[in-house]
């Protein structure tokens, strides 16, 4: 065969174009490959240390290695809590900001189902269920008396426990619930009771509806000023077909920093309610604006 320069000279420098471009492509591989590496084991070292010292971004959060899980507490409250029925762990679960309406199979379907496991239980907050069952009274339809414009400035209007019948749309609603010889009544016996150191007196009378009633304060959520949020419309029945629905155990509780009420609980709960508050005394789902509705609850091993 006769060598030919002009098409000898052409193909090796294509030749060593193609061989130039390979080793850089081969460059570029091997830095990112190192950047990958170095990214993980940036990224594990970074998880060891939010597990072992606290949240990256400083926020005061709490946890506590479960099964498959890291148990996030609210704030001051901790994830670990020791009764006489033994040790749980708590885990709040963050959601979207409910609304009047939602499906609450849904949200434990969407923010339960994925961290429950079998022998948990899940709290939830009585609030949620009644917006989705839209147990709401709305302020522009209250009718506001003269005897609740008079009794409401002898009441505590707000403490740690939530709004009171200070509220002058609290106090209408007990009377239009209880009547106005009732609530006249409980007033009267409340000022005596605080007389003599006894507080409550008032709330014990009138009953749950009132006590239980949320709402018509716009500090923590603006929207929750235009109306008031009663109790849950058959707890106990809620909680039977969340667990016939996903298999979820659940109990609702009114919570908040100064008591504690079981309203209802799925029948295959056996812990009783005085056990069952033990487990969420000190409120582990929060009194201001965390939206933790759910507390996942998990024995200790």
């Amino acid at each position: 065969m006769l060598f030919r320069p002009e098409t000898a000279f052409p193909n090796s420098l294509f030749s060593l174009i193609h061989a130039a471009r390979c080793a850089a492509n081969a460059q570029r591989a091997a830095r990112s490959f190192l950047f990958w590496i170095f990214a993980i084991y940036s990224s594990i070292l970074q998880i060891l240390w939010y597990n072992t010292i606290g949240s990256i971004d400083g926020s005061q959060i709490l946890h506590e290695r479960g099964f498959f899980m890291d148990f996030v507490a609210n704030g001051s409250k901790n994830v670990e809590i020791e009764t006489s029925t033994g040790i749980y762990l708590r885990h709040a679960i963050q959601t979207h900001f409910v609304e009047i309406g939602e499906d609450y199979i849904e949200l434990v379907n969407r923010y339960v189902k994925p961290l429950y496991e079998e022998g948990d239980l899940l709290s939830i907050s009585e609030k949620i269920i009644a917006l989705c069952q839209k147990r709401v009274v709305y302020r522009k339809d209250m009718k506001i008396s003269w005897l609740a414009k008079f009794l409401s400035r002898f009441a505590i209007q707000h403490n740690s426990a939530g709004i009171g019948v200070g509220e002058v749309c609290k106090m209408q609603f007990a009377i239009n619930e209880c009547g106005a010889w009732k609530v006249l009544w409980a007033a009267i016996c409340a000022g005596f009771g605080k007389l003599v150191g006894k507080h409550g007196i008032f709330y014990d009378m009138v009953g749950m509806e009132v006590t239980g009633l949320d709402g018509f304060y716009p500090d923590v959520f603006p929207v929750y000023g235009d109306y008031g949020i009663r109790i849950p419309e058959n707890p106990s029945g809620v909680c039977n077909e969340i667990f016939e629905k996903t298999g979820v155990r659940a109990m609702i509780v009114d919570a908040n920093d100064l008591t504690r009420d079981i309203l209802g609980k799925a029948d295959c709960v056996t812990l009783t309610d005085e056990q069952l508050c033990e487990i969420i005394r000190d409120n582990p789902a929060g009194q201001d604006d965390q939206c933790t509705p759910f507390i996942l609850i998990r024995k200790k091993q």
